[in-house]
């Protein structure tokens, strides 16, 4: 939270930051899953649950909230770092930046991996697993399109 900026206030009822950011003094708005407690999860969560618009919440930090469980539809960037335990779980997290909502135009998903070197195994198996996942989502955005056609009953073949 001290690279986005100064903590300016949090919200008793909903624990939500403000954050002063450095650059531009713009206000935001986080929700901080990491360093919590457990009074103060719920009313995060709860926050998080009612959010309506994509001025309602700007940074949300997590760690196993990002895989199962959680929905930001105005999500527009996903950043994870290290490895992922699985290819399933990281179509969940890609999955999180790329809910359609309106005013939404760009989702990005960003993976640090802590160690750079090629030749390592787990390396070249988490980079692979990336690509499977993400060419995984766009097939399944493509096969799972909606495709609703409505027909009378007097015409329905069965």
């Amino acid at each position: 939270m001290d690279v986005l900026g100064d903590v300016q206030s949090k919200d008793p009822d909903t624990g939500i930051y403000c954050v002063k950011r450095k650059e531009d003094g713009k206000l935001l708005k986080v929700a901080n899953l990491v360093d919590d407690d457990a009074n103060e999860r719920p009313k995060v969560q709860a926050y998080l649950r009612t959010i309506q618009s994509a001025d309602d919440m700007d940074i949300i930090i997590a760690l196993g909230m990002a895989k199962e469980g959680f929905d930001w539809p105005y999500c527009e960037h996903v950043l994870t770092i290290g490895y992922r335990s699985s290819l399933t779980e990281i179509v969940q997290i890609i999955g999180r930046a790329t809910r359609d909502c309106k005013g939404k135009r760009h989702a990005q998903f960003t993976n640090l991996i802590a160690q750079p070197d090629a030749q390592d195994e787990d390396v070249r198996a988490s980079v692979n697993n990336m690509l499977k996942a993400i060419t995984t989502s766009l097939l399944m955005e493509q096969i799972l399109a909606p495709s609703i056609q409505f027909k009378p009953r007097s015409q329905w073949d069965g």
